[in-house]
């Protein structure tokens, strides 16, 4: 749920709200709508994206990263163009979340581009941190993905002629403790030992731990204080090392401040 400022316009829709600033919507509108699915990679979703009749685009700007103050992953994209020989900006902004995404997406003519990113920040949808999150990484160059809800898996373009695979799975409320056990199960053999790991430290400071399970298995773990990252890599040991190091920490869940819950109430 978003929060406009004070004075704005809410229309409420069958599949979200509008908002305009006080002026009219001449001056801006907004739509919002939650849980849109399928997931998809922000260039994608804009490409996709509804824009005004008339509209002459110009230039386009590059996905920013944001996060929202509940840290979740947003991005947000700003498309310069005219309608009607008026100059617009066309806004698309993104959250995203579980295994869907909310959107923010409209027109905007004038200074108002901070005002969008600041609603968009407070995007709030109270889903704690206690669950699969996602995180940011670098895919390796070259390697097509596929995936479900939340696995990723990722294989070079000559497999299966060449055998290697990276699977990324999503975080877990878990410490690098945890680890042992879920090689544990992956070994198989009730009492069987587990290997050793190598510890590590990644490039972006998570404690990282390394089994080699076998002569082309092996698994990732890296931790902070709060989530288990993991990765298997089948073979391709040069490949997956590099995914790890790409790791960042996905970041903490904060609740949103009481003024969030302020659309609710006008």
């Amino acid at each position: 749920m978003i929060t406009p400022p004070a004075g704005w316009i809410v229309e409420r829709t069958e599949d979200g709200v509008l908002v305009c600033p006080p002026e009219g919507p001449s001056r801006a509108l907004l739509r919002y709508a939650e849980r849109r699915r399928p997931l998809r990679r922000t260039v994608d979703l804009v490409r996709a994206a509804p824009v005004p009749a008339g509209f002459v685009a110009g230039a386009t700007g590059a996905p920013r990263r944001l996060t929202t103050r509940e840290n979740e992953h947003a991005a947000l994209v700003v498309r310069t163009g005219t309608v009607d020989g008026v100059a617009v900006e066309l806004v698309n902004g993104y959250v995203f979340l579980d295994d869907y995404y909310a959107a923010l997406e409209g027109v905007v003519a004038g200074d108002l581009l901070d005002v969008v990113e600041q609603i968009l920040l407070g995007d709030a949808h109270v889903l704690g941190s206690d669950r699969r999150r996602r995180f940011v990484y670098a895919p390796p160059p070259g390697w097509q993905g596929t995936g479900d809800a939340f696995d990723a898996r990722w294989y070079p373009f000559d497999y299966p002629r060449n055998p290697g695979r990276i699977i990324v799975t999503p975080a877990l409320p878990a410490t690098l403790a945890a680890a042992d056990g879920i090689v544990q199960q992956m070994v198989g053999e009730p009492g069987e030992s587990v290997p050793p790991p190598e510890r590590f430290t990644s490039r972006y400071g998570l404690a990282g731990a390394h089994y080699q399970l076998d002569l082309g298995t092996h698994m990732f773990f890296l931790s902070d204080d709060r989530y288990l990252y993991s990765v298997r890599v089948d073979h391709e040991l040069a490949a997956g090392r590099a995914l790890v190091e790409s790791i960042e920490p996905v970041p903490h869940f904060r609740l949103p401040d009481v003024d969030s819950f302020r659309f609710w109430a006008d």
